[in-house]
C-alpha cells in the first residue's frame, strides 16, 4: 500500500510538473504572438525612419555644398582685397616717396 501511495504522490508531482510547463509553454507562445503582431509596425517605422534619413542626408549634403562654394566665394573675394591693399599701399608708399 505505501508503494502504491508513493506512486500516486509521484504522479501527482508529475502531474503538476506537466501542468506548470504546459502554462509556460502558453505564456511563452503568447508573448511570440505578441511579438509577431509587432514585427510588421516595426518594420513599417524603421522603413519610414530610414526614408528620413536618406532626406536628412540629402538636405545636408546639399547644405555642405552651399556652404562650400560660399566659403570659396569668401575665400576669392578676401584675396581681392588683400590685392586691392597691397595696391594701395603701394601707392601710398610711392606716394610719401615722392
Amino acid at each position: 500500500m505505501e508503494e502504491i501511495d508513493r506512486l500516486v504522490k509521484a504522479v501527482e508531482m508529475l502531474k503538476q510538473s506537466v501542468e506548470i510547463m504546459v502554462e509556460r509553454f502558453e505564456q511563452l507562445f503568447q508573448l511570440q504572438e505578441a511579438q509577431v503582431k509587432v514585427l510588421p509596425q516595426l518594420a513599417e517605422q524603421l522603413t519610414s525612419t530610414k526614408d528620413n534619413l536618406e532626406i536628412m542626408h540629402e538636405a545636408f549634403v546639399q547644405s555642405l555644398d552651399s556652404l562650400e562654394r560660399t566659403t570659396d566665394d569668401l575665400a576669392s573675394a578676401t584675396a581681392g582685397l588683400l590685392v586691392i591693399q597691397q595696391q594701395q599701399n603701394a601707392e601710398t608708399a610711392e606716394d610719401q616717396g615722392q
